[in-house]
């Protein structure tokens, strides 16, 4: 069995922190949307360090909630937070994801032989279309932030 990442969003707004559906499963499959994050073990180690196999300093290692998290966030949380399966709660901001330096390079460390890859060539769709796709979203990318948590 594997690691899924549970990703909510938030965007400023109004003066407070609001939940947005930006994966709109209204229109097809969710997972196929740019806001939907794969299971990525190299880009979960990225932005929290879980279950990647290369070395690399977390954006966001296990933040828990935000203190200014939104209602609604908190509410999903706390329906499923006695769910021992569930760990890693952090949260993490646009302009914090868009600062990062993609380009560093992430290496191994145990003897499996797997080349380095920077940070970019790891993350691969979320790289590639989420990033872009949340870029879209807000004029300022202070005001839109990825609430998440593993399963």
């Amino acid at each position: 069995m594997g690691t899924d990442i549970l990703e909510h969003y938030e965007r400023f707004q109004n003066g407070q922190w609001e939940a947005v559906d930006l994966q709109q499963r209204d229109e097809g499959p969710s997972w196929s949307h740019p806001a939907s994050v794969d299971r990525n073990y190299n880009l979960f180690g990225i932005l929290s360090g879980v279950r990647s196999l290369y070395t690399v300093t977390p954006i966001a290692r296990h933040r828990g909630l935000p203190p200014d998290v939104s209602p609604t966030i908190a509410a999903r949380w706390a329906a499923v937070a006695y769910d021992d399966c569930l760990f890693g709660l952090s949260w993490v901001g646009l302009d914090e994801l868009l600062a990062f330096d993609w380009e560093q390079i992430m290496t191994c460390d145990d003897l499996t032989g797997y080349p380095p890859l920077t940070c970019r060539e790891a993350a691969g769709r979320f790289y590639q279309e989420t990033l872009p796709y949340l870029r879209t979203q807000v004029d300022d990318p202070a005001h839109l932030r990825m609430v998440f948590w593993f399963g």
